[in-house]
Order: C-alpha cells, then sequence, then structure tokens
C-alpha cells in the first residue's frame, strides 16, 4: 500500500542532444559501490546483473536525433522531503532524521507516479528509469536547467516505439 508522501508536482523539459551529461560507464558502476547506512558495499545488486544497466544508449540516440527521430525530455518530480520528514516524525516521534527521510518509504510511490505520468503524457515513449544506469549524470544534467531533484526520469519519444 503506498504511503502518504504528500503533494507534490510532476514537471517535464524538452532537452537537446548536447544537454546530456553524459559519464563514461565505468563512473556511473563506480556510483553503485557508494557505501550507504546498512550497505557498506554499495547496492546490493552491484554484483548482480542491473536492471537499470543500458549500455549504448548514447549511440542509439545519437543515431535518432541524426535522423530527426526523437525528441527527449527530461521528466521529475518537485516535493518536499522537509515536510514528509515532519509528517513522518509526528507521525513516529521516535524516529531519526535519516530514518524519516529514507528512500525507501517514498521513491515507489513518486516513481509510480511519475511513469504513469509520463506513459499519459507521451504518447510513443520508451521511459528510462535510473539514467544512470546508460551514463547519464541526471543530476548534472538537470542541474544544467537550473533544477535539482531526488526522483526523474528520461523519455524518448520516438514513434517508431509505436
Amino acid at each position: 500500500m503506498p504511503i502518504d508522501i504528500g503533494p507534490f508536482e510532476f514537471c517535464h523539459q524538452e532537452v537537446q542532444p548536447d544537454d546530456i551529461v553524459w559519464v563514461g560507464m565505468k563512473k556511473t558502476t563506480s556510483w553503485c559501490k557508494i557505501p550507504y547506512p546498512g550497505h557498506p558495499d554499495g547496492c546490493i545488486n552491484v554484483k548482480k546483473p542491473c536492471r537499470f544497466f543500458r549500455p549504448g544508449l548514447k549511440e542509439i540516440l545519437n543515431v535518432w536525433f541524426l535522423h530527426d527521430q526523437a525528441r527527449v525530455h527530461l521528466a521529475w518530480v518537485e516535493w518536499d522531503i522537509n515536510m514528509f520528514e515532519v509528517m513522518m516524525r509526528k507521525r513516529y516521534p521516535n524516529w531519526t532524521r535519516a530514518r524519516a527521510r529514507n528512500l525507501c518509504l517514498w521513491q515507489p510511490t513518486l516513481r509510480k507516479a511519475l511513469w504513469d505520468h509520463c506513459k499519459d503524457e507521451f504518447e510513443w515513449c520508451d521511459i528510462i528509469l535510473g539514467a544512470e544506469g546508460s551514463g547519464v549524470d541526471f543530476y548534472a544534467t538537470m542541474d544544467n536547467f537550473g533544477n535539482y531533484s531526488l526522483l526523474g526520469l528520461m523519455v524518448f519519444e520516438n514513434e517508431s516505439l509505436h
């Protein structure tokens, strides 16, 4: 059952190929190894095939753009994690700040809502969840537009996907 995460807003912006910040796959996979509480070796999937790992995306996009076959959008959620933390700590007074902000609480709800919104918003699309696994530095790309979000997607519109 989804948790109440409070109000949020969907946003998206079309981007050009040069707006996307690409990094090498070596750097991308190093992000997966960053330790976090309870996981000193990083992501639990680091030793398994990762569902977000999509090498070759940059090359595919270059072909699509070359033939004017695709449009790329960044899609994200504007949402106040500080308000969420306050809400959780009222509900569970013994929780720490880290526990109240834990992404396992809010990420599935926001991710599904954003996914569903993109499916409705874009007629023919491929949604890339975890674009970092394709070599995209999502946060640096968002920063190019003065935006920051805790959760975002890349959406590729291409009629050949229909």
